[in-house]
């Protein structure tokens, strides 16, 4: 009997431990996967070409990315909805489709996305590697589309990218 007990105690410490565990794992692992969610809005609403929407997403920056824009936010939604219209409309530039993935690389954990693009009426695919800034804002470190930045926050010196 006393064996029994001692092996009922040793299940149920077990048992704590290991729901300790999954809690601190889900605690954090729960920023990445709501950035996951962030980067499938973000893609989603360019699929949509509600780019009001996909501003909500983006870090906002001038120059470099580490520089926030100067810009109010009511001047740079108007930045960025002339940016994505123009690249609409001038390069014919639509996503089609995104698939996204929280990855790890180096201890830090990235969004990864496999991007299918209409350009000019080509189908092309490209990857794109997101970072988010502590607002949780995104921001496009890497991508195969020589067009990116004219997706993601950047506000200045974007309109020669439109003469590639």
């Amino acid at each position: 009997m006393a064996n029994k007990i001692k092996l009922t105690h040793n299940v149920k410490a077990i048992g704590i431990i290991a729901l300790i565990g999954v809690v601190i794992l889900g605690i954090f692992s729960l920023p990445d996967m709501q950035r996951n969610r962030a980067a499938d809005n973000y893609y989603k609403s360019l699929i949509k070409q509600e780019f009001s929407k996909a501003f909500n997403y983006v870090l906002l920056w001038d120059g470099v990315v580490s520089t926030p824009s100067k810009y109010s936010e009511e001047k740079a939604k108007s930045i960025y909805l002339e940016k994505m219209n123009r690249l609409t409309k001038e390069k014919d530039y639509k996503i089609k489709s995104a698939n996204t993935k929280i990855v790890n690389r180096d201890r830090m954990f990235f969004i990864e996305a496999d991007v299918t693009a209409e350009v000019n009426g080509q189908t092309i695919k490209y990857h794109d590697l997101l970072q988010f800034r502590s607002n949780n804002k995104l921001f496009i470190d890497y991508s195969d589309d020589v067009y990116s930045h004219l997706r993601d926050g950047k506000l200045e010196g974007w309109s020669e990218l439109l003469n590639r």
